[in-house]
């Protein structure tokens, strides 16, 4: 009876060591799929954070290189871009340049422009 039984107490321990085995394996690879996916999910979210902020920048440069004054708004602050190769260009062509600041609208003109109006 006792070779009978330690064959049982063998069986039985070598099947519970089985199936902590398969239980511990089955633990590693659940959490290694579950970093992966992490990983996938904060390579998307970066990757779309570099496109948003390629294209606000790409749509900033097209507005600023055609002359155009651009608002920039951050939380309740707002600046303004505007080009300076426009601003000297319509400076030698004596054009009045529109700076916007809130509500109030400023033109600025060359002083030449003025003292060639003014003879």
């Amino acid at each position: 009876m006792d070779r009978i039984e330690k064959n049982k107490r063998q069986k039985v321990l070598v099947i519970s060591l089985a199936l902590l085995l398969i239980i511990s394996v089955s633990y590693i690879i659940f959490d290694k799929l579950e970093e992966m996916e992490r990983e996938e999910h904060l390579n998307i979210y970066q990757q779309g954070f570099q496109n948003g902020y390629a294209s606000a920048v790409m749509q900033i440069f097209r507005q600023v290189s055609v002359c155009q004054q651009v608002p920039l708004v951050v939380g309740n602050q707002t600046i303004n871009v505007y080009s300076v190769e426009c601003m000297f260009q319509q400076a030698l062509n004596c054009q009045p340049i529109s700076i916007t600041f809130g509500n109030q609208t400023l033109n600025l003109v060359a002083t030449e422009c003025l003292r060639s109006n003014q003879q």
